[in-house]
This record gives structure tokens, C-alpha cells and sequence, in this order.
């Protein structure tokens, strides 16, 4: 392999990586969407799903073992969602912040944003360029995230005070084949990778938010969940209070932390 079919190879393998992270910030940016979107009812479903999965385990437990003791299970299922709960809160913060200026570029911004980010991809992406720096990683990985919640304005603005970390890299022609064999590995995970988050959340709810009618229909099957839950919620709270003599709660449980 020589130089010239090196790196016109270096650019091929650059044109996938961009078109990975297009597909990687469509779907974190559908993700956000999602959660501002649906955020209080996606709760209120997690909820009765811990605490039906907290009572059903407790149940399941004692009748296997009439000496089964509950204190373990409680404050792992209390722990468990009480950092869950915090996360959730975290990350909806986020979400709404980013949903909430999804428009502030105009149609052209956002154009001229994609074809300055694949130019970087082709510069400065750590798999790309492959002779990288731990602090070109690091910066790069900052300003992944500007480009995964389309801000146009954060990322020139990090980027022109950052480039300079970013250095020019001259590849021996020892290291060609060694190279090409490392985009061929990443080439081989990048396709799994895609293939798997295709078939998984948020990939899936991308025809929600078609239209309203898209929305109010996701919005029915989702209060359909959570009256199912609900409704298995009661029965095994009377289930629980036969079994132990006494009632538990999450909510309460949570207080209690």
C-alpha cells in the first residue's frame, strides 16, 4: 500500500465514522426528546415497575422460605432506585435543556455544523487519525458532546479556543498495513454496534414524534402500561399484607433514606 491509496483509505474510513456519529446524535438527541416529552408518565411508570418488582420478590422469597427476612431486600430495591431516581432527574434536566434550543440554529447553521464536524472527524476523530494524543482524546471527547446536543455556537467556540492541542501526524509507511487492519476491526464493531441500537430504544420511538397523533398514541400506550401496573400494584400490595401481616411502600421507603 502506498501513501496516496493510504490515505485515500484514511478518508473512506472517515466518511463511516461520520456517518456513525450522525447516527449516534440522532439517536441521543431522540432520546432527549423522548424523555422531555414524556418525562413525569415514563416515572410513574418506573415507579410501580420497582415497587411491583419489589413485592413480587419479597413474596416469592417468603414462600420459599418461611424465615426469609426482608431487610436486605428493601434497602437494595431503596438504594437501587433512589440513585436511579436521581440520575433520572439529572438526565431530564439535561434533556429538556437540549430539546429546549433544538432550534435555535436556523436550517443553514445546521447544515454548515455537519460539514465542519465531518472535517474534524477527518482531521482530529481518535480512530481516524489513530496517532493521537491522550490529550487530543480528551478534547475531543468534550467536543463530542457540543456536536451530540447540536451546539453550534459551544463547539466553534471550544474548538477555536482548543485547537491548537490538536497536532499535524506524519504515518510511516511501516504503519499502513498496521492501520488499515485497525479500521477494518473498528469497521467490523461500528456495524454491530449500528445493527444492535437499531433494534433498541430510543432507535424504535423514532416514528413517535411523526405527528401529534404519533404523540397522543404513544402517549395512550404508555398510560396503558401504567394502568396495568397499577392494577398488579393492588393486588400485590394485598398479597404482601396477607404473607407479612403488615404493608410496604417505596415511596416510603425512599423518605427514609
Amino acid at each position: 500500500m502506498n501513501k496516496q491509496e493510504f490515505l485515500e483509505m484514511k478518508e473512506e474510513f472517515a466518511l463511516i465514522i461520520y456517518n456513525y456519529e450522525k447516527f449516534l446524535k440522532d439517536c441521543i438527541l431522540l432520546d432527549y426528546r423522548y424523555n422531555d416529552q414524556f418525562f413525569d408518565l415514563l416515572q410513574r411508570v418506573r415507579y410501580y415497575e420497582v415497587e411491583n418488582g419489589l413485592l413480587a420478590t419479597c413474596l416469592q422469597n417468603r414462600s420459599q422460605n418461611p424465615e426469609f427476612d426482608t431487610t436486605k431486600v428493601l434497602s437494595d430495591f431503596k438504594d437501587g432506585y433512589s440513585k436511579e431516581l436521581e440520575n433520572a432527574v439529572q438526565k431530564h434536566k439535561v434533556a429538556h435543556s437540549v430539546v429546549s434550543h433544538l432550534n435555535d440554529n436556523t436550517l443553514e447553521e445546521n447544515k454548515e455544523f455537519e460539514k465542519i464536524y465531518q472535517d474534524f472527524i477527518k482531521e482530529n476523530h481518535p480512530v481516524v487519525k489513530a496517532l493521537v494524543t491522550d490529550e487530543e482524546k480528551e478534547l475531543y471527547e468534550k467536543l463530542k458532546i457540543f456536536y451530540y446536543e447540536n451546539n453550534y455556537k459551544g463547539f466553534l467556540e471550544a474548538y477555536e479556543l482548543n485547537k491548537d492541542t490538536f497536532k499535524e501526524v506524519e504515518y510511516p509507511e511501516e504503519l499502513f498495513a498496521k492501520i488499515s487492519q485497525y479500521y477494518y476491526d473498528i469497521r467490523k464493531n461500528i456495524g454491530a454496534d449500528f445493527t444492535k441500537r437499531q433494534k433498541g430504544y430510543p432507535f424504535i420511538k423514532k416514528g413517535v414524534f411523526q405527528d401529534d397523533m404519533t404523540i397522543a398514541e404513544e402517549d395512550a400506550n404508555l398510560k396503558t402500561s401504567y394502568n396495568k401496573l397499577l392494577g398488579d400494584n393492588k393486588k400485590l400490595h394485598q398479597d404482601y399484607i396477607k404473607m407479612f401481616g403488615s404493608d410496604i411502600s417505596l415511596n416510603e421507603l425512599v423518605k427514609q433514606a
